[in-house]
């Protein structure tokens, strides 16, 4: 069914229709997509130098492609005086006329005449009604002149107050306010239909006031005479108060909106809203907490102890907000202080849980890395309370990326590709999704590739790298696409084309966490294809420039750069720096049983077993393996590594844990060392895939990649340790009692 307009009517459906008007929800949707179209064709025309000068619904026709088309462009070709004729009489109905049309002043016309003539349009297809109208043309050309128009949803309440908004800025009598492209009403049209913020704001009643007084300028000075004896200024400064209060909340709550819904890793326009409301704001409770939630939001990527403290104040305001206390949670992980990030959860959902859509998002996010189950269904909770959830969608794809990684299973596949189709939808001109979409094709490749099904890992292959090119393509200065093309490659074992795609996005990584993430695994890259002077180098730049509370800078300063040192024949320069991360840290878990693991892979079994013999007392036992492991675990995993433990020893201490992913790195990793050192590579390679099998989730994960990619390349390697006598010496299998 369509009314008189093009536009479609209710037909016998009911899901989403607004019982006191005659159109759907979704058609609203429909209509600003259909006037984006239109807004599109306009600013093509204009950019060739073409000013229609007659858009009004006569001349937008609807195609059987379903879409608005523009006609008659004779009046913008023909005529040198816009909308008269030669004699200067005035062409068509005047109603869809600009302002500066009906005063012929032909250095006033340019393009934006085009978008005050749509914005009539537009206002007629909403309201169903001219918005100025008389009973001759000379009354119609004088209310144009004079009059603003009345507001749409005045006409019908039900009418979107964004559609109102676009529209009304459309037709703002003062060419500078409209406006700048037809280009830029097309947008806010389109980020409308896809249930964006809108860029547009509305016209605040100190901005009517300022236009009314512009047109009435006697009038005005009356009245101001009027005020100033009888009542004063107070009453304008309140009004003036209120609109910047308004202002300030509406401010906020978009900026709030882009991160929390949209991508909270592209945060600048956000920032930017924010530092906009920050002088207007009123100084009241509900304010305060919103504008800490945004701009924490805002810095968590790059100053979590920022928004950790913002987030604390908002929470002083309002103790009961459990989304608050979620993000908390997320930010205190973020800032590897694990065990209050745990404690926050803990909190939150004593005091009822999440609540709302972004909410579940916040609770994921705050428990995704130590229970990736629960922050797979908080991640299903948000997008199912919010239609089209961006972040919802990217997150949850991302996390059954992770278990797919980890369980080797397609359960989910169809789950993922799902939510990573629809993020792609929801963010078109993105990288992000496309990169975890790449991912999730390249994992179930190799999923069949170990299965032996070579016919579907190669179209799963090829789907994945035509979504590295997709990611590159829709945001080249984004370093994600060439990042997944790089991980293609060094699934398919060739680094060098892997290094290649990490150099192409190396320009683009001009955020700290960017710039890091592009160390990390270019290193290992160039380790891998022996190119050992410039996995040097980056390691380097690495321990410089990432965050000091990062747990993994012992292992950049040193444990990775002796392996090199050992590599090259350096063995002097590899047991230093393999000694020196006990000797910078002697009371640190990770630094001493590092040292010793490494001492270990160096054939230094008996010093390695001095070192941890001697630190036993010193050790902080603090969460520094799994912030949710069972008492006493650390202690065991020390003694595990020192020998005096064994695994079924731990098993018993895991109880019914034993099947949880995250308590088991370290000590995989310990055990493949002193299989190494043993001589037994095969237990060695057996026990660090077992570590590396919980993906970025750990960091032991990231370590242990390393040695499988040289244990599965050269059975001999390292060949330092040639003079053992191979796999014949204290073999051992994975459940035996061998530490």
């Amino acid at each position: 069914h369509t009314d008189d307009a093009g536009l479609p009517q209710p037909g016998p459906r009911h899901d989403s229709v607004d019982v006191s008007s005659s159109r759907l929800r979704a058609d609203y949707h429909r209509l600003a997509l259909l006037v984006s179209g239109v807004a599109d064709g306009l600013e093509h025309a204009h950019k060739q130098g073409i000013i229609h000068r007659d858009i009004k619904p006569q001349n937008l026709l609807l195609g059987e492609d379903g879409q608005l088309h523009i006609t008659d462009f004779g009046l913008a070709r023909l005529l040198d005086e816009p909308s008269m004729t030669v004699t200067g009489e005035m062409l068509g109905t005047p109603a869809y006329m600009s302002p500066e049309q009906i005063s012929a002043d032909r250095s006033k016309i340019d393009h934006r005449t085009d978008i005050y003539s749509l914005g009539v349009t537009f206002y007629e297809l909403l309201a169903r009604r001219r918005p100025f109208e008389g009973a001759s043309r000379e009354q119609v050309i004088a209310r144009i002149c004079t009059d603003e128009p009345r507001a749409p949803r005045k006409w019908n309440p039900h009418i979107p107050v964004d559609l109102e908004t676009i529209c009304l800025r459309a037709m703002e009598k003062d060419q500078r306010r409209r406006y700048a492209t037809a280009g830029e009403m097309a947008a806010d049209l389109r980020r409308y239909a896809e249930d964006r913020p809108i860029l547009s704001r509305r016209v605040s009643p100190i901005e009517k006031a300022v236009k009314w007084i512009r047109r009435h300028p006697a009038m005005t000075a009356i009245i101001t005479l009027c005020i100033a004896i009888t009542i004063g200024v107070s009453a304008w400064a309140t009004q003036t108060i209120k609109a910047r209060h308004e202002r300030a909340y509406r401010l906020v709550g978009q900026a709030f909106d882009m991160l929390a819904i949209e991508d909270y890793r592209d945060s600048e326009a956000a920032k930017r809203l924010l530092a906009q409301a920050k002088p207007l704001g009123p100084n009241d409770a509900d304010y305060e907490v919103a504008y800490h939630e945004a701009d924490a939001l805002a810095h968590l990527l790059d100053d979590p102890r920022r928004s950790i403290q913002l987030l604390e104040g908002a929470i002083a305001i309002a103790p009961d907000n459990t989304e608050t206390m979620y993000m908390l949670a997320w930010a205190l992980r973020r800032d590897q202080r694990h065990r209050q990030s745990r404690e926050w959860v803990t909190r939150a959902e004593a005091a009822g849980g999440a609540t709302t859509a972004a909410g579940h998002f916040f609770h994921a996010q705050a428990v995704v890395r130590r229970n990736p189950d629960e922050a797979i269904k908080a991640y299903r909770k948000a997008h199912r309370g919010r239609e089209n959830y961006t972040q919802a969608y990217v997150h949850l794809g991302r996390a059954l990326n992770h278990w797919m990684y980890h369980h080797r299973k397609h359960e989910f596949f169809s789950e993922q590709l799902s939510a990573l189709e629809s993020a792609c939808v929801l963010q078109q001109n993105k990288a992000y999704p496309r990169y975890l979409l790449s991912i999730a094709y390249r994992l179930s490749a190799e999923v069949y590739q170990q299965a032996g099904d070579e016919v579907a890992a190669a179209d799963r292959f090829t789907r994945a790298l035509e979504c590295a090119k997709d990611a590159q393509n829709v945001e080249p200065d984004s370093p994600r696409g060439y990042a997944c093309e790089a991980e293609y490659w060094e699934s398919r074992k060739d680094h060098a084309k892997a290094i290649d795609a990490r150099d192409r996005g190396a320009p683009f990584c001009q955020t700290p966490s960017s710039r890091v993430e592009l160390l990390q695994y270019r290193w290992r890259l160039c380790y891998w294809e022996g190119q050992l002077d410039r996995a040097t180098d980056d390691l380097r730049a690495l321990a410089s420039e990432c965050p000091d509370n990062d747990p993994k800078k012992v292992w950049y300063a040193a444990l990775f750069p002796s392996l090199i040192e050992a590599e090259a024949g350096r063995m002097e320069g590899a047991l230093r720096l393999a000694r020196s991360m006990a000797e910078t840290a002697p009371s640190d878990f990770r630094a001493v049983t590092s040292a010793a693991s490494m001492l270990r892979i160096l054939g230094r079994r008996a010093e390695a077993d001095r070192l941890l013999a001697d630190h036993s007392q010193d050790i902080d036992f603090g969460p520094v393996i799994h912030t949710g492991s069972p008492a006493g675990w650390n202690e065991a995993v020390y003694a595990f590594c020192q020998g005096r433990g064994t695994r079924k020893q731990l098993e018993q201490l895991a109880a019914d844990r034993t099947d949880d992913i995250l308590l088991w790195p370290a000590v995989c990793f310990f055990a493949a060392a002193d299989g190494l050192a043993r001589g037994d590579r095969a237990r060695a390679l057996n026990e660090f895939r077992r570590c590396e099998c919980t993906y970025d989730f750990d960091d032991y994960c990231y370590s242990a990649k390393v040695f499988v990619r040289k244990l599965e390349a050269d059975p001999t390697w390292p060949n330092w340790l040639s003079g053992l006598s191979g796999n014949s010496i204290e073999r051992s299998t994975r459940n035996s009692d061998v530490p």
